[in-house]
């Protein structure tokens, strides 16, 4: 290597190793011995109470339940709800991973302690004996958003704070938005514990397809129909493999959304039910109940004043016995929608169409619930 490469060469290394270091040093938590900067809780482990509140009001409890289970409670409301896994992880990792990168430039600081007054997140932690281990304030991103404002409960100065390996505002892992926080699960059951399942189809047409599986022990598991006068005798033994199949299924079902807007929910009781779904497990006390009510998807008006529906059911909406209401997809709930006929034929269930169908009122008779609303439509399925 010549003498004018070789100088070359240390140069490129001098300066990759000042870039490094520069990189190292801007990333560092450089104030680990400033009580005031040690936002992040070493062992998430410990952590058994969150608290937060915001400026407007709204305020979140969130405790640590039986296992990976966490317990939202709105403290405004008090109601109690399973919370989202998937909140209570990030979260957590959160509280565990921040690092204080520098303090808030002197010439910010009033602006920022003005902003966190105003639109600032209080954040109380609690470990498992009760103590409150942290108190802090989360405020906004900083200008680029490279880091978060936070402020420990009785110092003068805000720090900018990061999550390593990641770019944005931190603001909205403490969130107080109640939907956010709420587990969407409609059900989350382990199978072993199930009991038994009844799915209840309510177009007369449909009747001859409801059904009750029973198990009765691990390896003993019957299906008899609801309805015997509708459904079709089988002419074979119970396909255990089927039955095992659709209780394996039984599992955990996530909703796309929940609905809580008030409007919505007066709506509801006008929808017509295509199926109602109870269970029990050895977990509960009461059975369970479901009412899946299909989504009417109008077709716009083409200029003819005539506005119809779409062929196919993209969405349900839930009800739930506790009141709750869930929007979910058909591709996610018809996993369910069996025919009491499946559990005895000798082939593998496969469910063919990704998409439930309206049938027409004109193609089978019209039909009533309790509440004598006339529906125009079923879905149809099998």
């Amino acid at each position: 290597m010549s003498k004018k490469n070789l100088i070359l060469l240390l140069t490129l290394v001098g300066l990759l190793a000042v870039s490094w270091w520069q990189f190292t040093k801007k990333t560092k938590d450089t104030f680990a011995g400033n009580v005031h900067t040690q936002f992040a809780v070493e062992n998430i482990d410990e952590v058994q109470r969150i608290f937060i509140a915001d400026r407007n009001g709204q305020q979140v409890l969130l405790e640590r339940g039986e296992g990976e289970l966490w317990i939202y409670t709105n403290k405004i409301t008090g109601r109690k709800w399973i919370a989202n896994p998937s909140g209570i992880h990030t979260l957590l990792q959160t509280i565990g991973k921040v690092r204080t990168r520098m303090p808030v430039a002197k010439a910010g600081v009033e602006n920022v302690v003005k902003n966190l007054a105003v639109h600032g997140k209080k954040v109380e932690i609690y470990d498992k004996s009760g103590e409150r281990i942290r108190t802090y304030y989360v405020g906004g991103a900083t200008e680029r958003a490279e880091g978060t404002h936070f402020m420990m409960e009785g110092a003068e100065m805000p720090y900018i704070v990061y999550y390593p390996s990641w770019v944005g505002s931190l603001d909205t892992r403490y969130t107080t938005d109640e939907k956010t926080w709420r587990d969407r699960a409609i059900f989350r059951v382990d199978p072993a514990t199930l009991e038994w399942i009844e799915v209840e189809y309510v177009a007369p047409s449909q009747l001859g397809a409801s059904f009750r599986l029973e198990r009765k022990n691990a390896e003993e598991i019957s299906v008899s129909a609801l309805n015997t006068a509708a459904a079709t005798k089988p002419t074979t033994p119970i396909n255990t493999r089927n039955a095992a199949a659709f209780i394996d299924d039984f599992s955990t079902m996530i909703a796309e959304n929940i609905i809580d807007a008030p409007a919505l929910l007066d709506s509801v009781k006008f929808m017509p039910i295509f199926a109602t779904v109870r269970y029990k497990t050895s977990l509960h006390t009461q059975p369970q109940t479901l009412r899946f009510r299909p989504v009417i998807n109008l077709v716009a008006d083409r200029g003819d004043g005539d506005v119809g529906t779409r062929q196919k059911i993209q969405r349900y909406v839930v009800e739930m016995g506790n009141g709750d209401v869930f929007l979910i997809q058909h591709l996610v709930a018809r996993k369910l929608f069996w025919n009491y006929n499946y559990f005895f034929q000798n082939a593998e269930v496969v469910l063919k169409e990704d998409e439930a169908m309206f049938v027409p009122k004109g193609d089978m008779p019209a039909y009533t619930d309790s509440t004598k609303f006339s529906f125009p439509f079923v879905p149809q399925l099998f």
